[in-house]
């Protein structure tokens, strides 16, 4: 699941450990984060995108 930084929390980078030298930026969308900054971030749902609904579109009419 996706992660992004939580609103009021200001942009970082880790100095240390496995994620060293990782910048996290707002609006910037994460796969992995460091379990000890979890805190910061927050959850981004993924919506997929809706498909159309088939039975309700009208068939094109063309002019023979």
């Amino acid at each position: 699941m996706p992660y992004r930084l939580k609103q009021n929390v200001e942009n970082f980078e880790i100095v240390d450990g496995p994620f060293a030298g990782r910048k996290y930026i707002s609006g910037e969308t994460y796969t992995e984060i460091p379990s000890a900054e979890a805190a910061r971030f927050e959850k981004v749902r993924e919506e997929k995108p809706a498909e159309p609904d088939r039975a309700k579109t009208k068939p094109e009419v063309t002019d023979a």
